[in-house]
């Protein structure tokens, strides 16, 4: 291929690394009386400088179903967005109030 030549197989990819902190007051105390399918939300978030995508999560203390009662579902809802697909990589964790 000649070096003034375009490809229009390839792609340009932007990665933006970002982390939000998400925290959820006394959960350890109201854990158990949350029924399953019953869903805390985040505030919506976007990464810093952008104003979309907008991104929440979805957190349900005692499972999204009757089958994983007594298991914590957490989901990374994409709430608004300009462009209809979006390739995301995350990761979650969960700190107890010492933050452990």
């Amino acid at each position: 291929m000649a070096e003034h030549e375009q490809r229009s197989d390839v792609s340009t990819i932007n990665l933006i690394k970002y982390i939000y902190k998400w925290t959820i007051s006394d959960y350890m105390d109201r854990q158990d009386f949350f029924p399953p399918g019953e869903v805390l939300k985040s505030p919506l978030f976007c990464s810093h400088g952008y104003d979309k995508p907008k991104w929440s999560i979805y957190l349900y203390p005692n499972g999204r179903t009757e089958r994983k009662e007594r298991s914590v579902s957490v989901f990374l809802m994409l709430e608004e967005s300009d462009t209809e697909a979006i390739n995301a990589k995350f990761h979650f964790y969960v700190l107890d109030g010492r933050k452990k």
